[in-house]
């Protein structure tokens, strides 16, 4: 063995035992990522982004990752923010008043000192804009008898300046033109108001009745965006407006940005336009860029940020002729919905993401999807336009023609079957009988309706179909072997049920409340498993069946299910304390999936001991037809072949003439290795051939058969 060999054989050693020394334990997946991104501030190191429900990030590497500044901030929506120098002031969305940070964001104050109170019982309006000019910061409170106050010593104090302004309404501020910063624009809900004295007094400035959402001022110009009307423009302070929608393809205008040379407008439903000034319109800049409601831009050097409401903020270097998701380090939502095909890894969280490399990285697909199904190589998911799919992986998708589709419900529930889809859907916000189960049999294209009422979970195996229901206050559980033309209850309990799971006539039903019912026997006869579970652990999500391990995520973190399938033990070492309630589980090829708040994480197969037998081994990368052994034979002989997805299978041989002498396989099967035993005992010898057919897969090869 010469030198290089046995350094190679010391690393590989130093490898394997590193490893063994290893904890085992959860480790965090690279993302997905995302918030409701609805205002930018920055100073001259850090870019803040003030999100709806996860309250303030900081970035300090332009964007390119985030981090939680929210110190002890009262609000977690910041729906405005602002910067003077160092300090940093966002405005609340929900009734807070305004916070302050003079240290980046790491401890915030509130400074509402002389701010009115909210007629609605809160501590102030809800501050709809904040812009600082010169020493002043004019903070825009949407609340009817508020309108706008001033603060000139850094938000100590405050101080009513919105004489003249006749709506309360405030919920946007430009200065200009040409930074000429004595003359203010405000916008509010009744239309635009002009300053040219710092704020002292106002005076209307057209588009009454308006709902206008933001200004900007472009040259000499001011462009007002109404909610419903599009893009407005005036030359001469509002006397008379003109629209400004060439090129628009949306008419619902929520936000525009100028940096003097550029001016761009983001839209609710298609995305950011460029102003070209020269030609008066408008051309699309969406290379990139997610299908999502654009709440915010800004400007930070030469990069351009877009704010979006489901996938956070996305990033232009080349004023928006190209864009990047630019969101690491935002969790704003739960990840409710996992699945996998293979080492494809699909995550929901009001958007949804793909990972192909065991969530190194995710990619942004769909907007607003809530749920995956998976039937042979076909992935669904449930979407705002009804059902879609993907036949490459999940890569690009197609909405399902949805004819007859199920509406006035809210989606909870998607499981595919052999050959059909069901689709489970409850009342809204669950206070009316809208929902029940759909069956599609074409792939999501025509759907009919299929009983029920309050669906809240789903499971299909073979030709049966589990539903969970909540109908006049019971928490039932249904099941239909004829495709849901007919139901017989099985299980009723004081527990909602929040998933369904079943293992070779096993039934493992999660409830709110009381842990896991099983049943042995397909449903006849029920026994609660809840020893090892107690207090947020009794609230079971999701429950997997992997092999014959069987996987619950609780709102304690994740157990597994004994041998002898009694009590459950806790694996959740590695998991964040404060974000160990696990809504969803998938598994991979070597890894077990949790999907937590803001986060998914995972764990490798081989780290967790088996309750039963192992996990099944990761399944192939690729279809393969395996030559028979022996082969001459006689007279029979072993075909081995593998498939990496599910498939609808057949194994046929045929003799030298083409006639079919055999059928091996025609079924449904899981991905995985498979062997089939050949007996041509009945046949006379020569030379036949076997040919594998498994979705658009095929191949034949050559056996030998002598007596």
């Amino acid at each position: 063995m010469n030198n290089v060999e046995k350094f190679r054989l010391l690393i590989t050693v130093s490898t394997l035992c590193l490893t063994n020394l290893s904890v085992a334990q959860w480790v965090e997946t690279n993302g997905p990522y995302g918030a409701s991104v609805c205002s930018f501030a920055a100073d001259s190191t850090t870019i803040f982004a003030g999100t709806i429900e996860g309250g303030i990030y900081r970035s300090t590497d332009d964007g390119i990752s985030w981090v939680s500044s929210n110190g002890a901030m009262v609000s977690t929506y910041a729906l405005s923010l602002a910067a003077i120098g160092r300090n940093i002031f966002a405005g609340s969305g929900t009734g807070e008043g305004i916070s302050v940070s003079t240290n980046d964001g790491i401890t915030w104050r509130t400074v509402n000192n002389g701010l009115p109170p909210s007629p609605y019982g809160f501590q102030t309006g809800v501050i709809r804009a904040l812009i600082v000019v010169g020493t002043h910061i004019f903070a825009g409170i949407n609340d009817p008898n508020a309108v706008v106050y001033c603060s000139t010593d850094s938000g100590t104090s405050w101080n009513f300046a919105g004489s003249g302004i006749t709506s309360g309404s405030i919920s946007a501020f430009a200065i200009g033109p040409e930074g000429n910063d004595s003359i203010i624009a405000a916008g509010t809900n009744d239309g635009v108001f002009l300053s040219t004295d710092y704020g002292s007094t106002w005076e209307g400035a057209g588009l009454k009745s308006e709902p206008i959402r933001s200004l900007a001022f472009y040259g000499r110009n001011l462009f007002a965006a109404s909610f419903y009307d599009g893009v407005f423009t005036t030359s001469d302070n509002g006397v008379t407006w003109l629209a400004a929608d060439s090129g628009l393809s949306s008419t619902q205008a929520s936000c525009l940005l100028s940096n003097g040379s550029e001016l761009f407008l983001g839209t609710y439903n298609e995305g950011i336009f460029r102003y070209n000034n020269d030609l008066r319109t408008w051309s699309a800049v969406n290379v990139g860029l997610p299908p999502d409601e654009t709440n915010a831009l800004f400007f930070n050097g030469n990069s351009l940020f877009a704010g979006l409401m489901e996938v956070g903020v996305c990033r232009s270097s080349n004023y928006g002729a190209g864009w990047n998701v630019s969101n690491k380090g935002m969790r704003e939502y739960d990840i409710y919905s996992l699945a996998s095909l293979g080492n494809i890894i699909f995550a929901s969280s009001y958007y949804s993401f793909r990972s192909s490399d065991e969530g190194l990285n995710w990619v942004p697909i769909m907007y607003r999807s809530a749920f995956f199904a998976d039937m042979d190589t076909v992935v669904f998911a449930t979407a705002d336009s009804g059902i879609c799919f993907s036949t490459d992986q999940g890569v690009s998708w197609t909405t399902s023609p949805n004819d007859s589709p199920p509406l006035g419900f809210q989606y909870t529930a998607l499981a595919a079957g052999e050959e059909n889809l069901y689709l489970g859907g409850a009342g809204m916000c669950d206070i009316c009988n809208q929902g029940g189960v759909y069956l599609s049999t074409d792939r999501g294209g025509c759907w009919s309706y299929r009983g029920l009422a309050n669906i809240s979970a789903l499971a299909t195996s073979g030709a049966k179909v589990y539903a969970g229901d909540v109908a006049n206050g019971a928490a039932n559980v249904l099941v239909s072997t004829d495709a849901g033309l007919n139901w017989d209850a099985i299980l009723s309990a004081p527990y909602y049920m929040k998933a369904i799971a079943v293992r070779e006539g096993e039934i493992f039903i999660g409830t709110e409340g009381g842990g896991v019912i099983h049943s042995t026997d397909d449903g006849k006869n029920w026994e609660y498993i809840d020893t090892g579970l107690s207090g947020s652990a009794l609230l079971v999500s999701s429950i997997l069946v992997c092999g014959q391990n069987v996987f619950a995520g609780t709102g304690a973190g994740v157990f597994s299910l004994d041998i002898d399938d009694t009590s459950w033990n806790a694996i959740n070492t590695g998991f964040v304390l404060s974000s160990d309630a696990v809504y969803a589980l998938a598994s991979g090829d070597s890894n077990l999936y949790a999907g937590l708040y803001g986060s998914v994480w995972e764990r490798p197969f081989s780290q967790i001991t088996a309750v039963k037998q192992a996990v099944p081994p990761a399944a192939p990368l690729f279809f393969r037809l395996g030559q028979n052994y022996p082969n001459p034979f006689n007279p029979t002989t072993i075909i081995d072949y593998q498939l990496p997805s599910r498939s609808y299978v057949t194994l046929k041989v045929y003799d030298v003439l083409g006639r079919q002498v055999e059928i091996l396989v025609n079924e449904y099967q899981s991905a995985g290795s498979h062997s089939v035993r050949f007996d041509a005992s009945k046949l006379p010898s020569g030379v036949y051939f076997y040919r594998l057919e498994a979705g658009t897969y095929h191949e034949t090869k050559k056996l030998l058969l002598l007596k």
